[in-house]
């Protein structure tokens, strides 16, 4: 009868195995890796991509040519929103010294003259006859309430009847240089008329230097 014997020898790790999940540990850290990559070269392709297109807009925007109209509308804007010198500054831009610009100054000079006659104010006037009775003599105090120097002023003048109708007008001018705050006499005669009970006068033209 044979005795059974004890199993004294050591029993060895699995090598092949540890080795395996050894493995599939790195195959799976590289796995994350590679994934990541992809992503990130994603990434910079996008923002490459989309600097491109902000360029792209930029360069068609400015070397895209626009039509006059356009032009002639941006300068009105200008105008409106940012004053005069900005829409000349536009105005030089767009036409140099063609005669569109030479038609736009002449408008915005108007229209800057125009503003500023609202400005000037008649602080006195009066209306007499002479002593011969054959004319009125007509003077009035003018002052300048604008910040620009004036070289030319223009008035009307209105001779009313007792219901306060017009039956007669008439006009002077005064020119010179009249700085801001500054005031001027503007005189004139014209023929008596009979039936003047009334009278009035207004600023009807002003061009500044």
């Amino acid at each position: 009868m044979q005795e059974d014997k004890n199993i004294s020898h050591t029993i060895e790790p699995d090598d092949s195995a540890t080795s395996c999940e050894q493995t599939d540990m790195n195959t799976l850290t590289t796995s994350k890796a590679e994934s990541a990559q992809p992503k990130s070269a994603q990434k910079r392709v996008f923002i490459f991509l989309l600097i491109g297109l902000v360029i792209l807009g930029l360069y068609i925007f400015l070397t895209t040519p626009i039509t006059e109209s356009q032009k002639d509308k941006r300068i009105a804007q200008a105008y409106l929103e940012d004053g005069y010198d900005a829409a000349m500054e536009l105005v030089r831009r767009y036409y140099g010294d063609s005669d569109n610009a030479i038609a736009w100054a002449m408008f915005f000079s108007d229209q800057e003259d125009s503003n500023i006659k609202d400005l000037i104010e008649i602080t006195d006037h009066n209306l007499s006859v002479t002593s011969s009775g054959d004319y009125f003599d007509y003077a009035a105090t003018i002052k300048n309430n604008s910040d620009k120097t004036l070289s030319y002023i223009e008035i009307n003048i209105y001779l009313l009847d007792s219901e306060k109708n017009i039956i007669y007008s008439d006009w002077t001018n005064w020119s010179g240089t009249l700085p801001p705050g500054a005031s001027t006499i503007v005189d004139t005669m014209f023929d008596y008329i009979d039936g003047v009970h009334y009278y009035r006068a207004s600023v009807e033209e002003v061009s500044t230097k």
